[in-house]
């Protein structure tokens, strides 16, 4: 619908299923996730409204957006991401949009950025005031939500946030840095990935060495930034016309 255009994307969406890599962590989450959605139904039958809210926290760059795509893309009709506006008015909007398809996925990123803990003093100023009523806005809402719905927030600053919409995710999951054998295993299903999507089109092939050295050079180096990093090799190696990836000589950052 027209009104549904300035809160929607859908980009993700045509993302292969083989390009997303999730930890045995987020796997659990996953399968939790959608078993609560599950039981939900017969929650509601007994008359015990339960609704499957997760708020992912964690450091910046370690997944959390990526999970909810995720997780729009394997199961969900429809995802709602990143554009809040600034008044409740707007938030209104976007909640009602989602109403209509109770078996939309609602995900709300960096939920700090407008759920502010209202129990902190208020500095008097018209934003701080309208921040406050943002953040009752977006529980109200949430609790007019069917409970088939399923809402997804990222944030990674969940002390910021206020205590009474924290309490209104019953699950809640912080995305840690992946460690280095998983970061082997992401680097590896991102170039088999490639590879197999790119069939047809050009070659790609790699020293496994080099890929265990790079793995182990890109700790504290982002998932984004790698699979970045990895884009802009494959990148050069195709304005070399060669068919052998070369990984960066250093992962980390300055």
């Amino acid at each position: 619908p027209s009104d549904r255009q300035m809160f929607v994307n859908d980009d993700s969406l045509n993302i292969p299923e083989n390009m997303f890599y999730l930890s045995e962590r987020e796997k659990e989450v996953e399968q939790r996730i959608f078993t609560m959605q599950a039981a939900s139904e017969k929650l509601v039958s007994a008359c015990i409204r339960y609704r499957t809210a997760v708020l992912l926290s964690g450091p910046s760059g370690t997944g959390k957006t990526t999970f909810a795509r995720h997780l729009a893309k394997s199961s969900l009709s429809s995802i709602v991401s990143s554009y809040l506006g600034k008044t409740s008015e707007n938030i209104g909007k976007i909640f009602s949009v989602v109403a209509r398809d109770p078996k939309a996925l609602l995900f709300l990123d960096e939920l700090d950025a407008v759920a502010v803990n209202r129990n902190h003093e208020n500095d008097g100023s018209s934003a701080s005031s309208e921040m406050k009523r943002v953040t009752l806005s977006i529980m109200q809402n949430m609790d007019t939500l069917s409970p088939h719905t399923i809402v997804v927030a990222a944030t990674n600053k969940i002390d910021a946030i206020d205590n009474a919409l924290i309490r209104r995710f019953p699950i809640q999951h912080e995305v840690l840095p992946l460690s280095e054998d998983e970061r082997v295993n992401m680097v590896r299903q991102f170039l088999n990935a490639v590879k197999e999507n790119a069939a047809g089109s050009f070659k790609l092939n790699w020293d496994d060495s080099d890929l265990l050295q790079y793995a182990h050079e890109a700790e504290g180096r982002s998932n984004s930034k790698i699979t970045d990093q990895l884009s802009q090799a494959i990148a050069d190696m195709l304005v070399a016309n060669s068919m052998q990836l070369a990984f960066p000589a250093k992962a980390k950052e300055n």
